[in-house]
């Protein structure tokens, strides 16, 4: 083996060194991108929880408005019926009235509180999909970190066992040089 396939074996190391910090550099990028990716998903989650809690509030605005306005007519068809039936001002007519006000109240009531239970919903299903995202994220930057550090370990590896064989090629070369000045060293 000649001075040149030493060079070769040297080359070679380095070569491997160098790919391997850029694999680990790689490897690294991609993790930092799915991290990213993991964290605009997680923002984007958050936003459509808000929209969809905004939804349905606003929803429930409307159902309220539309009951309010049906028991205002059902309230004004009771009247004209008392007036009509002589019972206006009556126990019977002010217990009917009374009625319809707690039944409208109580669905008032429930319109609201099916609007919140849906808001709180769709915000606690965001904010665990958001949390899920944002901790897959936390753990690709850790791989990402962990294939730079495998790539440096990687080089080190390239270099001392290259290193390794350019020394041993080196003193075998060495040993069976020729005698009378033809050393190499």
């Amino acid at each position: 083996m000649g001075a040149a396939a030493v060079g070769v074996q040297a080359a070679g190391a380095g070569l491997g060194a160098y790919s391997s910090w850029k694999q680990g550099l790689a490897q690294q990028s991609y993790y930092k991108s799915a991290a990213d990716n993991s964290r605009q998903e997680a923002a984007m989650a958050e936003k459509e929880g808000d929209l969809e809690s905004g939804q349905a509030q606003d929803e429930a605005l409307l159902k309220s408005e539309q009951l309010r306005r049906s028991v205002a007519t059902l309230e004004g068809q009771q009247t004209a019926a008392e007036g009509a039936s002589g019972t206006a001002g009556s126990v019977t007519a002010a217990d009917i009235s009374n009625d319809t006000q707690r039944k409208s109240n109580l669905d008032q009531m429930m319109v609201r509180y099916n609007a919140d239970r849906a808001s709180w919903q769709a915000k606690t299903q965001a904010a665990l999909k958001a949390w899920s995202l944002n901790k897959q994220a936390d753990q690709d930057e850790a791989a990402g970190e962990e294939s730079r550090q495998a790539g440096k370990i990687g080089v080190a590896t390239s270099l001392l066992g290259g290193a390794g064989q350019v020394a041993g090629s080196w003193y075998k070369l060495n040993r069976t040089a020729p005698s009378g000045g033809g050393s190499f060293t």
